[in-house]
C-alpha cells in the first residue's frame, strides 16, 4: 500500500514530467512530426524507474504512426534533457504510449458533430431570419 506521503511524491514527479516533456518537445525537439505531438498525463511507476507518458497525435492514421516513429527516434534525446531538468536522484525511463481513450472520445465527439450538422443543415436550428 502507498502511504498518503508516497503518493503525493508520486503524483507531483507525475506533474513534473509531463509539463517537461512537454516543453522539450514543443521547444527544443526540431522534428516536425514529434512537435505535432499533444502531452496529455504522465503516470510513474511507484519505485520511480519508468514513466509513461500518453500522448495524443491529431490526424489520421498515417500521422499517429509518423508521430510515435518520431517520439521513439526522439526519445534518448527527450530523456537526456528532461534528466537535466528535472532533480531527481534518477531519472525515470520514459515510454511514450499512444492514449487510446482520448482518441476514441475525440471520434465520439465527431460523430456528435457531424449528426448535429445533418440534423441542422445551414448552421443550426435558429439560422433563419425572423
Amino acid at each position: 500500500m502507498i502511504s498518503v506521503k508516497e503518493g503525493f511524491r508520486i503524483a507531483r514527479v507525475e506533474r513534473l514530467i509531463k509539463k517537461e516533456v512537454a516543453d522539450v518537445l514543443a521547444s527544443e525537439v526540431v522534428e516536425p512530426a514529434a512537435r505535432g505531438v499533444t502531452v496529455l498525463w504522465a503516470r510513474v511507476s511507484r519505485d520511480l524507474q519508468f514513466a509513461d507518458v500518453y500522448v495524443s497525435v491529431f490526424g489520421d492514421e498515417e500521422h499517429v504512426a509518423r508521430g510515435l516513429a518520431a517520439l521513439a527516434r526522439c526519445r534518448p534525446f527527450v530523456q537526456k534533457q528532461v534528466g537535466a531538468r528535472v532533480r531527481l536522484r534518477r531519472t525515470p525511463h520514459i515510454r511514450f504510449r499512444l492514449d487510446k481513450e482520448y482518441r476514441a472520445a475525440a471520434r465520439v465527439f465527431d460523430i456528435l458533430k457531424e449528426l448535429e450538422a445533418d440534423e441542422f443543415p445551414g448552421g443550426g436550428e435558429d439560422s433563419g431570419g425572423g
